[in-house]
């Protein structure tokens, strides 16, 4: 269902290049026998970043040692470690868009890239992986073209590899997908509670809440309430919930996919490289929206957990009033809004960086980042859930594969899914 983003993960795991993208080195090639041409000819013709500075000063001519001096001062911001996983990933995904061609980057440098993917070695990278405004990430993607480079120098490098490699939203695709996969991780316990305790009226039989729901319940858990009385909202019909959050899921996905599908650059080189256009296919909003509805997801679930451990700890105590059991519901409210208070969600599109030039940014990775931290929250919710009913908590085998099936990541296997788990920590403990 997805077979772009599922090239990326298995090249990750088995540190080796898709096939795809190692056949796309003719193409790259025979593309910049065309760029070399352009930039190069008798009148040469100017090609943003290229032959020129970036930002503002297009208008001023560069060479390849000028272009990585630029680079070198894109390492900016606060430097923290990632791991050699991230790495290769950001090589892959880096890949998965410019092998589709465009770029007009440099045989040597793409080269290098699938070197990357497919290293031996394991070697940490150190960057600011979150200084991105979002009109490209050029900081951080500054920060993995160094490492790139580390035992090398600008002279394995040709004219516009600097701006063909850091230009495009790879960092922010990467980052996505590291959260998207953290999300379905951490939601199955509040899922198979929800599963367990709510009910699924007979009239949704058909729907893929049905179908998780019971794969996902426990039998026996916790009594539900009858007589006369109907249930809570929260549980007398959980059909809407799982439905909307598997939607959140799926539609992050699908945004990846898109992005993963296609270059992401500028300039981008048509016609076989005769010709370079300026245009913003680093830009890219439907990942923004995708993930800033992941996020009311998010808090949808977590205000689900919060009922759970209210339902649970009143049923369990009703009985015995002296030890009615009141502190978890209140502490999970309290978790509840701490989550909201550090959920300042972007929505700044606009501003006037490079003396106006870049006046426009699509907030992925900051998004997509706020999608990691709310997944801290998710895990404190689970964890009092299993406190109270250690039961609903206790994930068994298959429930990380029918989660993944549900929402269409056939090509992934329940260990698969924690591949990026320490990448995830390490993004999270920045707050």
């Amino acid at each position: 269902m997805y077979p772009a983003l599922c090239a990326v993960l298995a090249a990750v795991k088995s540190r080796s290049a898709d096939a795809r993208w190692v056949n796309a080195s003719s193409i790259i090639a025979a593309e910049r026998e065309s760029v070399d041409s352009l930039i190069s000819g008798n009148p040469a013709t100017q090609v943003y970043g290229f032959n020129t500075l970036f930002g503002q000063f297009d208008g001023c001519s560069s060479t390849r040692q000028e272009q990585w001096r630029l680079l070198e001062k894109h390492l900016v911001g606060h430097s923290w470690e990632q791991t050699d996983r991230f790495s290769r990933l950001l090589a892959a995904v880096k890949l998965s868009q410019i092998s589709h061609g465009g770029s007009g980057i440099s045989p040597l440098a793409y080269r290098r890239l699938l070197t990357r993917v497919s290293a031996p070695y394991e070697r940490s990278v150190v960057g600011d992986w979150t200084a991105s405004y979002g009109a490209g990430d050029v900081v951080p993607a500054a920060w993995f073209v160094h490492d790139l480079y580390r035992e090398t120098s600008e002279n394995d490098t040709l004219a516009g590899d600097v701006m063909a490699l850091i230009n495009g939203h790879f960092v922010s695709t990467a980052v996505g997908l590291i959260a998207v996969l953290d999300a379905i991780r951490e939601l199955l316990g509040i899922l198979c509670a929800l599963s367990s305790i709510g009910q699924v009226p007979v009239r949704e039989s058909g729907s893929i809440a049905v179908q998780l729901a019971s794969q996902l319940a426990r039998e026996g858990i916790a009594p539900k309430e009858g007589g006369n009385r109907q249930l809570p909202v929260s549980l007398r019909d959980v059909s809407p919930y799982i439905d909307e959050i598997v939607a959140s899921l799926q539609d992050v996905l699908k945004a990846l996919e898109n992005r993963l599908s296609a270059t992401s650059c500028n300039p981008l080189f048509v016609d076989g490289g005769s010709m370079a256009v300026s245009q913003n296919s680093y830009l890219d909003f439907r990942l923004t929206s995708a993930m800033s509805a992941l996020i009311q997801s998010q808090f949808l679930l977590v205000s689900l957990g919060q009922r759970i451990i209210y339902h649970l700890t009143n049923q369990q105590s009703a009985a015995t009033p002296v030890e009615t059991d009141v502190q978890p519901a209140k502490v999970a409210n309290a978790i509840i809004e701490e989550m909201n208070l550090r959920n300042s969600q972007p929505r700044r599109f606009g501003g006037s960086d490079s003396q106006g030039i870049e006046d426009m940014r699509d907030l992925s990775l900051l998004v997509s980042t706020n999608v990691l931290q709310n997944n801290r929250y998710i895990r404190r919710i689970s964890s009092i859930i299993g406190s109270v009913s250690g039961e609903l908590i206790n994930i068994r085998a298959g429930d990380r594969l029918t989660m993944l099936r549900a929402v269409g990541l056939h090509c992934m296997t329940e260990a698969d899914l924690a591949i990026f788990e320490e990448e995830a920590r390490r993004f999270t403990r920045l707050s």
